[in-house]
């Protein structure tokens, strides 16, 4: 039996609401066993909680038990379709039990019912990451991002899908932004570490292997010898940083809407620009599309584009603005 005391007197917990409060304040001290009981108590007096349900679902999914917090996010949503967060926390749930195709359709219904949800996005970026699409995830990463563009954690994760896609220089560029988040991710740094070395930078590499273990990574697996390439990239065309990359992306937009007298600007992330007219302001996501790259992947280097600058290769310009997204082709290249 839960007893709750006030002032020195014992009082008997007998409503659903009282359980709940109980159930709370467990999980808040983290006492999660307690908060289990103490839902479970909430719901055998009433069952048709949709919160209560949802509730139960955090507190196994802290604990671990992954299909017992599955089993309440599902209770939750039978009694609540759109509560878009059950469906995310129950993709999670899947997730962490590999069952991926589970988890990214609990996604798909998460950002239906509530688009701006950034974690939504990211959620089935880890999913289709895991489950092997890599262009899905990157677009939902690159979403993930430009409703929350702050976040280290979305950042290391876009990396991640580069370093997969053995496109060393754009995943230092997101290692680098999350380091630049938060200087104490420590798996951040241990990306960075590898995909220094990919690139034939062993000095860096192991500098910022040092710094991942200093941070408490488990770096033993990482061996910077095993990684570099059987020739070393060249200086000159070693990346540029992603600070020098942004500058150079703005420059070359700014040139290419000079003819709709717009003052352009560079902004903080997500948004790589904004244009000012009057009263008017815009913001603007800019990537570059290599049209002769196999892969079709999408680069914003500095060093790629160096070479749409001096017309080296086929581009198309893509540029997206919240909501609306425009291609334009200019006239270089072949």
């Amino acid at each position: 039996m839960f007893v709750l005391l006030l002032v020195g007197c014992a009082e008997k917990i007998d409503t659903s609401a009282e359980f709940l409060e109980v159930a709370h304040k467990n999980e808040r001290d983290g006492k999660l066993p307690e908060a289990v009981a103490a839902y479970g108590k909430a719901l055998e007096l009433d069952k048709q909680n949709p919160t209560a349900w949802y509730d139960l679902g955090v507190a196994y999914s802290a604990m671990d038990q992954f299909p017992e917090s599955i089993e309440a996010y599902s209770r939750a949503i039978e009694l609540d379709s759109g509560m878009a967060q059950a469906f995310n926390n129950r993709a999670a749930a899947y997730a962490r039990l590999q069952q991926f195709e589970q988890a990214i359709a609990d996604c798909d219904r998460a950002v239906i019912l509530n688009p701006e949800d950034y974690l939504a996005w990211r959620n089935r970026g880890l999913a289709r990451h895991d489950h092997g699409e890599l262009d899905g995830a990157l677009s939902d990463y690159d979403e993930s991002i430009r409703i929350q563009g702050r976040s280290a954690e979305t950042y290391h994760y876009r990396g991640n899908v580069f370093l997969d896609r053995k496109q060393w220089s754009r995943a230092l560029e997101d290692f680098e932004q999350a380091i630049h988040l938060d200087e104490q991710m420590s798996p951040a740094w241990l990306s960075r570490a590898i995909t220094l070395a990919r690139l034939g930078r062993a000095e860096d590499s192991e500098a910022s292997r040092a710094k991942a273990k200093a941070l408490g990574s488990n770096v033993d697996d990482v061996i910077v010898a095993d990684l570099l390439p059987e020739e070393t990239v060249p200086e000159e065309t070693a990346p540029q940083t992603a600070e020098s990359s942004h500058q150079q992306a703005v420059g070359f937009v700014r040139t290419r809407f000079a003819d709709e007298q717009t003052v352009l600007e560079p902004a903080d992330a997500p948004w790589d620009l904004t244009t000012s007219k009057g009263e008017t302001k815009r913001r603007f996501i800019v990537r570059v599309v290599d049209a002769s790259s196999d892969d079709a992947a999408i680069t914003f280097t500095a060093q790629e584009l160096q070479r749409i600058q001096n017309d080296e290769v086929s581009t198309t310009l893509v540029v997206v603005q919240v909501g609306i997204s425009l291609e334009k082709t200019p006239d270089i290249g072949n």
